[in-house]
């Protein structure tokens, strides 16, 4: 409806599109340079979102923003790759996490970011890099074929991104519009769908994903998912709680504390829904639940630069943090 645009708001949208448009192409670009570079050293990779993810589910790279660099890699092969980003100026834009490196240029305009994982341990998702190979499709990308996820792929682990995102309170409206644009642009094998969510141990991100998309772009699902979804109380009420905090009009902090702004018994329920979302239902005490149960801890007790920037102590002083943390907070 661009004649519902106020006259004096359309060119700055018009700016703002072409800008946008131009560095998609130039990052679409120095996408096909670093897949040939990696090929002639011949390392397999895998992009992901991004530019892939414009071509695949969108069919138009100018339709959907993004702003860096995705791969997938073997993390045995992280070396080698550090190898070949360093040789053509990238340097580590800051320390190395379990799951991945980020890079970038000189200038600070391209970042590329590796991954071997996708999320933190305690996310019911881990990658099988030589299995999300055997499955991949094949997208053009300014006449360039790449490697893609399988659009089922893809589908897991964008409900992974938007629920990783949520945890940490980052979770952006145009994640659930990827979701929505892989469903109808795609033909999805939903019994692949359903069983691999299954091994992976990740159908409760699965049901969340499909539930935002449903709520708020009215996308049509299996009626044997949207089932599940009206029997699972928990992916219902974590709904309700990311959709209220995506149309929020309050500055949110982007971490999880974030959730006590609006009281301590609200906050602690929000803790603990976060908590059973990732949960593993089926090892109540697995090795999982024992991560998540240990990192959660970690965030709530272990100083972070928020609290040394608080109040400064010598170094020799440095665990009086610990009891600075829960006054600041």
């Amino acid at each position: 409806y661009p004649e519902s645009i106020p006259k004096n708001i359309q060119p700055q949208l018009q700016a703002y599109s072409k800008i946008k448009t131009i560095r998609n192409l130039l990052l679409s670009q120095k996408l096909c340079q670093i897949i040939k570079l990696f090929e002639k050293n011949n390392i397999k990779v895998i992009p992901f979102k991004g530019a892939v993810l414009a071509a695949s589910a969108y069919q138009d790279l100018t339709l959907k923003e993004f702003c860096d660099i995705d791969l997938i890699i073997k993390q045995e092969d992280f070396s080698r790759v550090q190898d070949i980003l360093t040789s053509q100026g990238y340097q580590a834009r800051n320390q190395k996490q379990p799951w991945g490196q980020d890079f970038t240029n000189k200038n600070d305009s391209i970042h590329i970011d590796i991954h071997w994982q996708l999320a933190p341990s305690c996310f019911p998702y881990k990658v099988d890099f030589e299995q999300l190979w055997q499955r991949c499709e094949t997208v053009s990308i300014l006449n360039q074929q790449l490697s893609n996820l399988s659009t089922e792929d893809s589908l897991l682990i964008l409900c992974l991104q938007i629920v990783k995102d949520a945890h940490y309170r980052q979770e952006k409206l145009k994640q659930v519009y990827d979701i929505a644009q892989v469903i109808k642009n795609n033909k999805l094998d939903w019994e692949v769908v359903i069983q691999r969510a299954k091994d992976l141990g990740s159908e409760r991100l699965l049901l969340f994903g499909l539930a935002i998309a449903s709520r708020l772009l009215q996308v049509a699902i299996p009626q044997e998912l949207q089932q599940k979804i009206e029997k699972d109380l928990i992916v219902k009420l974590y709904l309700n709680q990311v959709v209220r905090q995506l149309f929020s009009h309050s500055n949110k902090q982007n971490n999880v504390f974030g959730i006590f702004q609006q009281g301590f018994i609200q906050g602690l329920c929000g803790l603990i829904l976060r908590t059973l979302m990732l949960m593993d239902n089926y090892n109540f005490i697995g090795k999982r639940n024992r991560y998540l149960v240990g990192h959660l801890i970690s965030y709530i007790f272990k100083p972070n630069s928020n609290d040394l920037e608080y109040v400064s102590f010598p170094e020799f002083l440095y665990i009086l943090y610990y009891l600075v943390r829960p006054i600041r907070l």
